[in-house]
């Protein structure tokens, strides 16, 4: 499933919410969280998180840098900002 979400970092990224989409459409109960990429620059990305469950951010962490390991990039994440079940993440590629 994952081969067909995205070719690289930035599109398997945006396509998060599909695949969480599709799950949905199996697990009707699952409370899926939600991805969004709000800034994209040719070493950095931001990411929004937002979840109905607190406390996931360092599951989230691991998450993103096993992301970037898939498509064979080094790098590193970072939480920036967390308030209100959302959080934003930096993930650099350099």
């Amino acid at each position: 499933m994952l081969d067909f979400i995205g070719r690289d970092l930035s599109e398997f990224l945006r396509n998060l919410d599909d695949m969480h989409q599709a799950l949905t459409d199996v697990m009707p109960a699952a409370e899926m969280p939600s991805f969004h990429v709000v800034e994209e620059n040719s070493d950095r990305l931001l990411v929004s998180y937002s979840s109905k469950r607190s406390g996931l951010e360092p599951f989230v962490i691991g998450l993103l840098e096993g992301v970037l390991h898939r498509f064979g990039r080094q790098g590193s994440v970072r939480l920036i900002s967390n308030e209100s079940g959302k959080s934003i993440f930096e993930v650099e590629t350099g």
